[in-house]
């Protein structure tokens, strides 16, 4: 069995991995297990990562991503400076995923412009600069978010959110294809 640790910031990003990529991941012998980094401690964050490595080290077939928004941050390399001050350069770039700019944005790509989501104006073509004000603007104003985000994952196309949003496609092409 694969044992596969999804390091996410939050209930949103770890409801969209839920959803979209775990039933897409590539082995079908494999457990998932969520670890809402955000949360947490720095050290006990490091702490998980030495002990997939470890496992790893021991034989066992266990691996991570890590997955961590851009927000508005001026480039990757500053981005990947602060995870690696923050984690003690433990997290390796290979298994870390940049989602440009939010969870949002990856949300939204996997709509059509013109959706069956009644509580969402209709989706831009690209959604790499989308954010969470940009997701608000677009909900009814009677509309729960956490209701909208399940309808949303209800309608999602893998395919359509790929082309919609560049980090999305880096991310499938590096972990699902």
């Amino acid at each position: 069995m694969r044992l596969l640790y999804v390091l996410c910031e939050g209930d949103d990003d770890e409801r969209f991995f839920e959803r979209v990529v775990q039933p897409r991941l590539s082995y079908a012998d494999h457990e998932v297990k969520y670890f809402q980094y955000a949360e947490y401690p720095a050290k006990e964050v490091r702490n998980l990562i030495r002990s997939v490595n470890g496992m790893r080290s021991d034989g066992i077939d266990a691996d991570y991503l890590f997955l961590r928004d851009f927000d508005q941050a001026p480039c990757k390399a500053s981005l990947f400076d602060e995870i690696d001050r923050a984690y003690d350069e433990l997290v390796a770039r290979d298994r870390t995923f940049l989602v440009v700019q939010m969870i949002e944005s990856w949300y939204v790509a996997g709509l059509e412009n013109q959706h069956p989501v009644s509580m969402l104006d209709d989706a831009p073509p690209q959604t790499d600069n989308l954010g969470k004000q940009d997701l608000e603007n677009m909900m009814a104003e009677d509309a729960d978010r956490l209701d909208v985000l399940q309808e949303i994952l209800k309608h999602f196309d893998v395919d359509r959110a790929r082309y919609k949003n560049n980090s999305f496609e880096y991310f499938c092409s590096a972990v699902l294809d």
